[in-house]
């Protein structure tokens, strides 16, 4: 979110914890994608970070979408 908060399934995560959470996503769809969604005024860094954790978690097909703010 515009705040650098990260969320997965509607939970609040912190970026070291992004890594073991969709590894753990991923046990039940091994084959699936992740898409990252991210707000329009989220810094770069903290999506380009979200984006290697999930490539480091294994997952090769990582898709990223850009949302308006609730503004």
């Amino acid at each position: 979110d515009p705040n650098g908060e990260i969320w997965i399934d509607r939970q609040q995560v912190d970026i070291r914890s992004v890594r073991a959470a969709v590894e753990r996503l991923r046990v039940d769809q091994p084959d699936s994608s992740v898409v990252v969604q991210a707000d329009q005024d989220a810094r770069s860094g903290v999506v380009i970070r979200v984006m290697d954790q999930v490539r480091l978690a294994g997952v090769t097909d990582v898709a990223l979408a850009a949302t308006a703010g609730a503004n």
